[in-house]
Protein backbone atom coordinates (compact mmCIF):
# COMPACT_ATOMS: atom_id res chain seq x y z
CA UNK A 1 0.00 0.00 0.00
CA UNK A 2 0.98 3.47 -0.67
CA UNK A 3 1.43 6.19 1.87
CA UNK A 4 -1.83 7.17 2.28
CA UNK A 5 -3.51 3.55 1.61
CA UNK A 6 -3.77 3.36 -1.73
CA UNK A 7 -3.57 -0.02 -3.75
CA UNK A 8 0.23 0.71 -5.64
CA UNK A 9 0.59 -1.91 -8.07
CA UNK A 10 3.85 -4.03 -6.64
CA UNK A 11 5.29 -4.70 -10.20
CA UNK A 12 6.67 -1.81 -12.05
CA UNK A 13 5.65 -1.71 -15.62
CA UNK A 14 8.17 -2.73 -17.98
CA UNK A 15 6.65 -5.60 -19.01
CA UNK A 16 3.48 -3.86 -20.25
CA UNK A 17 5.67 -1.70 -22.27
CA UNK A 18 6.62 -4.44 -24.36
CA UNK A 19 3.55 -6.42 -24.44
CA UNK A 20 1.62 -3.09 -25.91
CA UNK A 21 2.48 -3.64 -29.66
CA UNK A 22 1.51 -7.22 -29.92
CA UNK A 23 -1.46 -6.03 -27.50
CA UNK A 24 -2.69 -3.24 -30.04
CA UNK A 25 -2.21 -5.88 -32.70
CA UNK A 26 -4.51 -8.51 -31.17
CA UNK A 27 -6.89 -5.51 -29.84
CA UNK A 28 -7.45 -4.16 -33.84
CA UNK A 29 -8.30 -8.23 -34.76
CA UNK A 30 -10.26 -9.97 -31.65
CA UNK A 31 -13.40 -8.42 -33.09
CA UNK A 32 -13.30 -9.13 -36.57
CA UNK A 33 -11.95 -12.32 -36.00
CA UNK A 34 -15.23 -12.91 -33.28
CA UNK A 35 -13.49 -13.02 -30.23
CA UNK A 36 -14.09 -10.86 -27.32
CA UNK A 37 -11.92 -7.80 -27.29
CA UNK A 38 -11.19 -8.48 -23.45
CA UNK A 39 -8.16 -8.11 -23.32
CA UNK A 40 -7.93 -11.84 -21.98
CA UNK A 41 -8.99 -14.22 -25.49
CA UNK A 42 -7.29 -16.02 -27.81
CA UNK A 43 -5.74 -13.55 -30.07
CA UNK A 44 -4.30 -11.87 -27.00
CA UNK A 45 -2.30 -14.90 -25.81
CA UNK A 46 -1.31 -15.79 -29.51
CA UNK A 47 0.09 -11.98 -30.03
CA UNK A 48 1.45 -11.46 -27.42
CA UNK A 49 3.35 -14.93 -26.76
CA UNK A 50 4.55 -14.52 -30.20
CA UNK A 51 5.53 -11.36 -29.55
CA UNK A 52 7.45 -11.96 -26.31
CA UNK A 53 9.46 -15.74 -27.97
CA UNK A 54 10.19 -13.09 -31.15
CA UNK A 55 11.92 -10.93 -28.90
CA UNK A 56 13.64 -13.09 -26.75
CA UNK A 57 15.50 -14.64 -30.31
CA UNK A 58 16.26 -11.18 -31.34
CA UNK A 59 18.34 -11.36 -28.35
CA UNK A 60 20.34 -14.46 -29.26
CA UNK A 61 21.23 -12.30 -32.90
CA UNK A 62 22.09 -9.36 -30.66
CA UNK A 63 23.99 -11.23 -28.50
CA UNK A 64 25.67 -13.28 -31.80
CA UNK A 65 26.77 -9.75 -32.91
CA UNK A 66 28.69 -9.30 -28.84
CA UNK A 67 29.87 -12.59 -28.96
CA UNK A 68 31.73 -11.67 -32.62
CA UNK A 69 33.55 -8.87 -30.78
CA UNK A 70 35.49 -11.86 -28.83
CA UNK A 71 35.76 -14.84 -30.85
CA UNK A 72 35.53 -15.90 -34.48
CA UNK A 73 32.55 -16.90 -35.81
CA UNK A 74 32.55 -20.87 -34.92
CA UNK A 75 33.58 -20.01 -31.29
CA UNK A 76 30.41 -17.67 -31.31
CA UNK A 77 28.12 -20.39 -32.40
CA UNK A 78 29.49 -22.82 -30.01
CA UNK A 79 28.72 -20.45 -27.02
CA UNK A 80 25.18 -19.68 -28.62
CA UNK A 81 24.35 -23.46 -28.23
CA UNK A 82 25.98 -23.18 -25.04
CA UNK A 83 23.87 -20.82 -23.46
CA UNK A 84 20.92 -21.36 -25.60
CA UNK A 85 20.34 -25.14 -24.47
CA UNK A 86 23.11 -25.39 -20.99
CA UNK A 87 21.54 -22.12 -19.25
CA UNK A 88 17.67 -21.59 -17.91
CA UNK A 89 17.61 -19.19 -21.09
CA UNK A 90 15.63 -22.28 -23.08
CA UNK A 91 13.54 -23.24 -20.14
CA UNK A 92 12.15 -19.61 -18.97
CA UNK A 93 11.76 -18.89 -22.68
CA UNK A 94 9.90 -21.41 -24.24
CA UNK A 95 8.23 -22.76 -21.42
CA UNK A 96 8.26 -21.59 -18.04
CA UNK A 97 8.41 -17.70 -18.01
CA UNK A 98 7.92 -16.99 -21.58
CA UNK A 99 5.82 -13.92 -20.56
CA UNK A 100 8.34 -12.75 -18.08
CA UNK A 101 10.73 -10.37 -17.10
CA UNK A 102 14.21 -13.06 -17.75
CA UNK A 103 14.19 -13.39 -21.33
CA UNK A 104 13.00 -9.87 -21.95
CA UNK A 105 16.17 -8.67 -19.75
CA UNK A 106 18.57 -11.18 -21.61
CA UNK A 107 17.66 -9.52 -24.87
CA UNK A 108 18.41 -5.74 -23.14
CA UNK A 109 21.12 -6.58 -21.95
CA UNK A 110 22.84 -8.05 -25.19
CA UNK A 111 21.32 -4.61 -26.33
CA UNK A 112 23.33 -2.45 -23.86
CA UNK A 113 26.74 -5.10 -24.37
CA UNK A 114 26.69 -4.12 -28.28
CA UNK A 115 25.70 -0.35 -27.58
CA UNK A 116 28.20 0.16 -25.21
CA UNK A 117 31.16 -2.02 -27.23
CA UNK A 118 29.60 0.01 -30.73
CA UNK A 119 30.30 3.00 -28.75
CA UNK A 120 33.26 2.80 -27.40
CA UNK A 121 35.02 1.63 -30.87
CA UNK A 122 33.28 4.70 -33.10
CA UNK A 123 31.23 7.18 -30.73
CA UNK A 124 28.14 8.19 -32.49
CA UNK A 125 24.29 9.46 -31.46
CA UNK A 126 22.99 5.98 -32.44
CA UNK A 127 24.82 4.11 -30.25
CA UNK A 128 24.93 6.67 -27.47
CA UNK A 129 20.80 6.59 -27.87
CA UNK A 130 20.65 2.54 -27.77
CA UNK A 131 22.58 2.51 -24.37
CA UNK A 132 20.07 4.84 -22.89
CA UNK A 133 17.26 3.13 -24.35
CA UNK A 134 18.21 -0.06 -23.14
CA UNK A 135 19.23 1.25 -19.82
CA UNK A 136 15.50 2.53 -19.48
CA UNK A 137 13.57 -0.51 -20.08
CA UNK A 138 15.55 -2.44 -17.94
CA UNK A 139 15.41 -0.36 -15.22
CA UNK A 140 11.41 0.11 -16.16
CA UNK A 141 11.16 -3.75 -16.10
CA UNK A 142 12.86 -4.57 -12.93
CA UNK A 143 14.54 -1.19 -11.21
CA UNK A 144 17.33 -3.12 -9.62
CA UNK A 145 18.40 -3.84 -12.82
CA UNK A 146 20.02 0.26 -12.69
CA UNK A 147 23.14 -1.22 -11.53
CA UNK A 148 23.99 -1.81 -15.58
CA UNK A 149 25.00 1.63 -15.58
CA UNK A 150 27.98 0.34 -14.25
CA UNK A 151 28.17 -1.62 -17.79
CA UNK A 152 29.31 1.28 -19.94
CA UNK A 153 30.52 3.30 -16.99
CA UNK A 154 33.05 1.05 -16.58
CA UNK A 155 33.65 -0.32 -20.15
CA UNK A 156 37.60 -0.09 -21.21
CA UNK A 157 39.17 0.92 -18.34
CA UNK A 158 41.43 -2.17 -17.40
CA UNK A 159 44.69 -0.08 -17.56
CA UNK A 160 45.93 3.91 -17.58
CA UNK A 161 45.88 4.52 -20.50
CA UNK A 162 42.90 2.98 -21.58
CA UNK A 163 41.21 4.90 -18.84
CA UNK A 164 42.54 7.75 -19.91
CA UNK A 165 41.14 7.14 -23.62
CA UNK A 166 37.95 6.50 -22.73
CA UNK A 167 37.55 9.88 -20.56
CA UNK A 168 38.91 11.77 -23.16
CA UNK A 169 36.14 10.67 -25.62
CA UNK A 170 33.15 10.98 -22.72
CA UNK A 171 34.93 14.67 -22.89
CA UNK A 172 34.59 14.83 -26.69
CA UNK A 173 31.07 13.75 -27.02
CA UNK A 174 29.21 15.35 -23.91
CA UNK A 175 26.04 15.82 -26.17
CA UNK A 176 26.12 11.50 -26.52
CA UNK A 177 25.87 11.26 -22.90
CA UNK A 178 23.02 13.84 -22.00
CA UNK A 179 21.32 12.08 -24.87
CA UNK A 180 21.46 8.75 -23.38
CA UNK A 181 20.38 10.40 -20.31
CA UNK A 182 17.61 12.20 -21.71
CA UNK A 183 16.27 8.74 -23.65
CA UNK A 184 16.60 6.84 -20.20
CA UNK A 185 14.26 9.23 -18.70
CA UNK A 186 11.99 9.14 -21.54
CA UNK A 187 11.89 5.08 -21.00
CA UNK A 188 11.69 5.08 -17.00
CA UNK A 189 8.77 7.68 -17.33
CA UNK A 190 5.56 5.82 -17.00
CA UNK A 191 6.74 4.16 -13.91
CA UNK A 192 8.30 7.67 -12.61
CA UNK A 193 4.47 9.33 -13.10
CA UNK A 194 2.67 6.32 -11.83
CA UNK A 195 4.61 6.12 -8.53
CA UNK A 196 3.82 10.00 -8.51
CA UNK A 197 0.29 10.13 -9.52
CA UNK A 198 -0.75 7.22 -6.51
CA UNK A 199 1.82 7.56 -4.00
CA UNK A 200 2.53 11.33 -4.24
CA UNK A 201 6.07 10.16 -4.84
CA UNK A 202 8.85 9.98 -7.54
CA UNK A 203 10.61 7.31 -6.45
CA UNK A 204 8.43 4.26 -4.24
CA UNK A 205 9.71 0.82 -3.13
CA UNK A 206 6.12 -1.20 -3.88
CA UNK A 207 7.64 -4.63 -4.19
CA UNK A 208 6.84 -5.59 -0.45
CA UNK A 209 6.39 -8.96 0.26
CA UNK A 210 7.18 -11.07 3.48
CA UNK A 211 9.82 -13.86 2.70
CA UNK A 212 11.06 -12.09 -0.49
CA UNK A 213 14.12 -9.90 -0.39
CA UNK A 214 17.48 -10.02 0.93
CA UNK A 215 18.23 -12.26 4.13
CA UNK A 216 22.26 -11.70 4.44
CA UNK A 217 22.00 -12.84 7.97
CA UNK A 218 21.12 -16.51 6.63
CA UNK A 219 21.85 -16.27 3.22
CA UNK A 220 21.23 -20.28 2.26
CA UNK A 221 24.41 -20.20 0.58
CA UNK A 222 24.70 -24.31 0.25
CA UNK A 223 20.35 -24.81 -0.65
CA UNK A 224 21.34 -22.49 -3.85
CA UNK A 225 24.48 -24.01 -4.82
CA UNK A 226 23.96 -27.42 -4.67
CA UNK A 227 20.62 -27.95 -2.83
CA UNK A 228 18.19 -30.21 -5.45
CA UNK A 229 15.15 -28.23 -4.75
CA UNK A 230 16.82 -25.63 -7.03
CA UNK A 231 20.62 -25.23 -6.70
CA UNK A 232 22.07 -23.49 -9.70
CA UNK A 233 25.18 -25.62 -10.07
CA UNK A 234 23.06 -28.89 -10.03
CA UNK A 235 20.54 -27.48 -12.73
CA UNK A 236 22.91 -25.10 -14.11
CA UNK A 237 26.42 -26.92 -14.24
CA UNK A 238 27.50 -25.04 -17.36
CA UNK A 239 28.22 -22.45 -14.48
CA UNK A 240 30.75 -24.34 -13.05
CA UNK A 241 33.05 -23.35 -15.85
CA UNK A 242 32.11 -19.77 -16.09
CA UNK A 243 33.08 -19.75 -12.30
CA UNK A 244 36.20 -21.31 -12.74
CA UNK A 245 37.04 -18.97 -15.74
CA UNK A 246 36.90 -15.84 -12.72
CA UNK A 247 40.39 -16.92 -11.84
CA UNK A 248 41.50 -16.48 -15.66
CA UNK A 249 39.43 -13.07 -15.71
CA UNK A 250 41.50 -11.74 -12.91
Amino acid sequence: DGPDGKRVIKYSSGMAVLYAPFFFVAHALADPLGFPADGFSAPYQLAITIGCLAFALFGLVLFRNVLLHFFDDRWTAALLLLIGFGTNWFQLTAWDGTLLTHSALFTLYALLLLATIRWHAAPSWRWGVLIGLSLGLMTLIRPSELVAALIPKLWGIQHAAARKAKWDAVRKHIPHLIGTAVVFLIAVSPQLFYWKSITGQWIFYSYVNPGEGFDLDNPHLRPFLLGFRKGWFIYTPLMLIAIAGIITLW
